[in-house]
This record gives C-alpha cells, sequence and structure tokens, in this order.
C-alpha cells in the first residue's frame, strides 16, 4: 500500500486573523488524509454507521472497505489479533493516527505492524477485505478524560449513545473542525461551528472521529 506524507498544518491556524488561510488550510488537510486512506479524495455525502448494543456487548458491522471506528467497552486485552479474532481472515489493515508526526501509524496482517494493541483511548481505521460484523465484550465507561495534544486527534468515542454537537466545544474541549468518516461513499464528512450547514452534527456509537483543538482534556461525562 502507496504511504503518502500528510502535510503539516501550521501553528497559525489557531489564529482567528487568519480564518480564511485556516478554513483552506484544514480543507486540503481533510482532503489529504482521504488520499492517504483511499487514494482519492471527493466531495461527500451524508452516511452513518449501525450499531447494535447487546448487554455488555457491542457489535460494530463493518463494510468491505475503510471502516473508522471506536469501541464503547472497555475491553480486558486489547492486542489486534484478540480483539478482531471474531472476524479472522476478513481484515487487512489498520491505521492508528500518531499526532506527534502527524502521521498514521501502520499495521498490516501480511507486513508492517508499527503497533501490536489497540490504544483505548483512540479511533481506528480499519480495512475490510469482506463486510462482516465484529463483536466484543467489555465493562461500560462511566465518566472518562482523555488528555489530546494540540492539533488533530482521533480520540475514543466512549459511549453506546449518540452525542449532538453545537458550536465550538465537545466534552470540556474548545475545537475547530471535527471529521468523521462516510463509509459508503469513503470520504470524510467535516463539521465547523463556523459553516452555517455542517455536513453532520453527531457523533455516533461506534464512529471514530478526528478533532482539531488547541490541546486538553476531553472529559466525557454519562448522561
Amino acid at each position: 500500500m502507496k504511504r503518502k506524507e500528510v502535510v503539516l498544518l501550521s501553528l497559525a491556524i489557531f489564529l482567528l486573523a487568519f480564518a480564511a488561510a485556516t478554513f483552506a488550510l484544514t480543507l486540503y488537510f481533510h482532503l489529504e488524509i482521504e488520499k492517504k486512506i483511499t487514494g482519492n479524495a471527493a466531495s461527500t455525502s451524508v452516511g452513518i454507521i449501525a450499531f447494535v448494543v447487546i448487554g455488555e456487548n457491542q457489535m460494530i458491522p463493518l463494510g468491505d472497505a475503510w471502516n473508522f471506528v471506536s469501541f464503547f467497552l472497555q475491553m480486558s486485552d486489547y492486542n489486534i489479533t484478540k480483539v478482531l479474532a471474531p472476524i479472522e481472515g476478513e481484515y487487512e489493515y489498520i491505521q492508528e493516527w500518531d499526532p506527534v508526526s502527524n502521521d498514521f501509524k501502520f499495521w498490516s496482517r501480511q507486513g508492517t505492524k508499527d503497533f501490536s494493541y489497540f490504544n483505548k483511548n483512540k479511533s481506528y481505521l480499519i480495512y475490510m477485505n469482506n463486510a462482516d460484523n465484529l463483536t466484543v465484550s467489555g465493562g461500560k465507561f462511566e465518566n472518562y478524560s482523555i488528555a489530546i495534544l494540540p492539533g488533530w486527534e482521533t480520540p475514543d468515542y466512549v459511549y453506546e449513545y449518540e452525542s449532538n454537537i453545537t458550536g465550538s466545544d465537545f466534552y470540556n474541549v474548545s475545537f475547530y473542525y471535527m471529521q468523521k468518516w462516510n463509509l459508503t461513499s469513503q470520504e470524510f464528512l467535516l463539521y465547523s461551528p463556523q459553516f452555517p450547514e455542517p455536513q453532520f452534527n453527531q457523533i455516533l456509537p461506534s464512529e471514530g472521529y478526528f478533532i482539531l483543538t488547541d490541546g486538553g482534556v476531553i472529559r466525557y461525562i454519562r448522561k
């Protein structure tokens, strides 16, 4: 799989005086991530990830393409092959965002393995050769905090219910942009508090997301 460099975002994106430049850079970054994942980038359309909660099991339907997922249960073992054992033979690649290098770490079933465990504080891109349902078991998150660095991050979304996005605050963190994945079109959707009509306004259970901030602590508070 060809790996492309992602353009580094300047700290100037955080200055309101350069709002127009900020949007241009963010949109470019948004498209560059799509290119890195899928090899192309195009206009987006609305799509969602379905989910099922069965007791303390989480079932995530995965399409035969790239999926951007989060886990809302705390598992006892985060080893990749253990977590994905129910879909053994169906998944091929996994990507984990590294906010320090502004690049993806890569895991391939038959090649590169930059990491071997899921980080419970992160969302992940998983490429499936065939569609299947992944079921994981564990305990629910209660009130939970995740420290994030300035720039783009991919925090785990830890709840089994949706959260609305309004304004520029999300669970204690002020942000500039958010992105989530459209499984059907294989493209990112973009949210900004400056958009009169954002492409989405909710994070759903099992969905991963990108968020651009000045850093801080996401404090998930259970309803």
